[in-house]
């Protein structure tokens, strides 16, 4: 999907995957996320400074955008631990009905975060 702010969304939804993948991988221009399962182990990656200097250099294929790296030099990732949330996952679901029917805004926000 191609939001009109210009974001690109791929989304795969499937109960039938024959191989564990994480439970959720979110790419972005400034980093990914992997959550492993249920129990929200996983990590968040981003560039460090060193790649910070690098342009990008973002090319329009068939299958969607696409932004390309040499290796990465050590210390050129950054990994963190997720951050711990305190929430029931109904919260979630009563936010996304609610949203769909028109009576709340989304609390999932687009972040404009700043690279490191």
């Amino acid at each position: 999907m191609k939001m009109e702010s210009g974001i690109t969304v791929h989304l795969e939804l499937s109960t039938y995957i024959l191989e564990y993948q994480p439970r959720w991988l979110v790419a972005g221009d400034k980093g990914t996320m992997i959550v492993k399962n249920f129990a929200c182990d996983g990590s968040i990656y981003r560039t460090g400074k060193l790649l910070e200097k690098l342009p990008p250099k973002i090319t329009e294929t068939e299958a969607g955008p696409t932004r390309q790296f040499a290796p990465v030099p050590p210390g050129g990732i950054i990994t963190e631990d997720l951050p711990k949330i305190e929430s029931a996952w109904i919260d979630f679901y009563r936010n996304v009905d609610a949203v769909l029917n028109g009576r709340a805004e989304s609390k999932i926000k687009i972040c404009r975060c700043k690279p490191y």
